[in-house]
């Protein structure tokens, strides 16, 4: 079932038009409105407000509302008539949120403004659902706060109707804001031809202020207040990878919603033997265990798994994508070994993946060192790192110094799996000590084996080679490779 929290950036669906519904009212886009996607890389403008905005706030809320955006991609919404731009960022989602994007308004004249839109689903209603009826059905709560926390307007909705609340927004004013839900249809032409008509669902949020001292508007007659510099119109674009009419799920852990999020390429999908690796990983929680161990936080690197011919003798590298998605690649030419290998190169690549991650959220290796003055202490720590060992050799020096012991402990998880009991008996009775020096430690043979791939970092020299310790580094992963009976390869 489709995730909602999949949808990206804020108020208004894209999708096709045959997704319309005939009993709803049909608004023509007007001339006015320009709506297109925009990468953050490749737009210096937007990047220097996203900067912008995240340096002059400070305060554990708004960070932890700025680390759940994804800035790396917005749909832009600009309106002629008022001269007024509107980017929607998507946002991870929590607890019951069906939904929750950031909208960056840049008004014609005055300071930006961040916001957090969000809906929270009614699950009664959710509950008696067999499929998603749309959001003209949508009942639940819709919220808008700043990037302080405060609540600027907080609406119930019922089947898409938006009930009048007043609500304080922090200050002594009170504002009443109206949220409707309407279906529109677009022509869209290229150089004059016409390609395709799209439609999409918005939300239309306007505030208005209900003056000070608690009285509030009433009777939700609200002519004659003044409208408060809020957006009235914002897009929420659909991932249309998806298909519409399917009920969100409400079941899943967060840990499963981020293993169910993670795409699978064709030749990834068609490997049983990877794929009873990516199930035991994901059975097991291994790589959503093993990043939030380190990070301290749910991992936030959108990711995509493939298999093929990388081209040199890596077992696996990883790539961002023009998506924004980060590509994971099993070398094709690299799957005749163990499955515990094969495991240990997945969590090696996510490792890299959520690091290539964290480089795209700051807008790139040019943007770094300045967004990382802005943030925090975790940002500086990886600028250090890639000024000294440079944009080819930090990721690996900074693994090797910090997620040893997280991919270690990883690997464990998947012992029963891919440790085969006559394995473990020859263990138990000395086979393999004379041959690597010492009585066999699980707990060494999984770090060695976490060290696979960091072997010309800076810290395997100080831990392995100065300390003698090679020879047990090769012998454990070895011994292990010959002996153990599932060693059942994947090429």
């Amino acid at each position: 079932m489709i995730k909602y929290h999949r949808l990206l950036f804020i108020v208004v669906i894209l999708v096709f038009a045959n997704s319309c519904q005939s009993d709803l009212e049909l608004v023509p886009l007007t001339s006015s409105l320009q709506i297109k996607k925009v990468f953050l890389k490749d737009d210096p403008h937007l990047k220097s407000m996203v900067n912008a905005l995240k340096g002059s706030y400070s305060g554990s809320r708004t960070k932890s509302y700025l680390d759940d955006v994804d800035f790396s991609k917005a749909t832009k919404l600009y309106d002629s008539a008022n001269q007024s731009t509107k980017y929607t960022f998507s946002m991870r989602v929590k607890g019951d949120y069906m939904l929750r994007n950031f909208i960056l308004v840049e008004p014609e004249f005055g300071e930006i403004q961040g916001l957090v839109f969000s809906h929270k689903v009614d699950q009664e209603w959710l509950i008696g659902l067999d499929t998603f009826p749309g959001w003209e059905q949508f009942t639940g709560t819709f919220t808008i706060e700043d990037l302080q926390g405060n609540l600027i307007s907080e609406s119930q909705i019922s089947d898409g109707t938006s009930q009048f609340h007043n609500t304080s927004n922090g200050r002594e004013n009170r504002q009443t804001c109206i949220t409707n839900y309407v279906s529109t249809c677009t022509d869209w032409y290229v150089n004059g031809s016409y390609v395709d008509t799209y439609c999409h669902i918005e939300t239309r949020t306007t505030c208005y202020s209900s003056g000070g001292g608690g009285g509030g508007a009433s009777g939700g007659d609200l002519n004659g207040n003044t409208p408060q510099p809020q957006p009235e119109r914002v897009v929420l674009e659909f991932d249309d990878s998806e298909p519409m009419g399917t009920a969100p799920s409400t079941s899943l852990s967060v840990e499963d919603a981020w293993e169910q999020d993670i795409c699978q390429k064709t030749a990834f999908k068609n490997n049983d033997c990877v794929q009873d690796i990516w199930n035991k990983m994901k059975q097991n929680d291994v790589g959503y265990e093993t990043l939030t161990n380190f990070l301290g936080d749910s991992p936030k690197a959108e990711l995509c798994l493939d298999i093929k011919d990388i081209g040199d003798d890596a077992n696996g590298n990883t790539d961002p994508s023009e998506s924004g998605k980060v590509i994971i690649n099993l070398n094709s030419t690299k799957l005749n070994r163990s499955k515990l290998s094969i495991a240990r190169t997945l969590l090696h690549e996510m490792i890299h993946a959520e690091l290539i991650g964290l480089v795209i959220k700051a807008g790139g290796y040019d943007d770094f060192q300045n967004y990382a003055k802005n943030y925090d202490d975790e940002f500086l720590a990886i600028w250090d790192y890639i000024e000294e060992f440079g944009k080819s050799g930090w990721q690996h020096e900074y693994m090797a110094d910090n997620y040893i012991t997280y991919i270690s402990s990883g690997l464990k998880l998947l012992e029963a799996f891919y440790v085969s009991s006559s394995f473990k008996n020859a263990v138990n009775n000395g086979y393999y000590d004379d041959v690597i020096g010492e009585p066999w430690s699980w707990d060494n043979f999984y770090k060695y084996m976490a060290w696979e791939g960091l072997h010309k970092t800076e810290q395997f020299q100080t831990d392995i080679i100065d300390e003698n310790l090679k020879n047990k580094y090769d012998q454990y992963r070895l011994r292990f490779e010959d002996g153990n009976s599932v060693n059942l390869d994947c090429q």
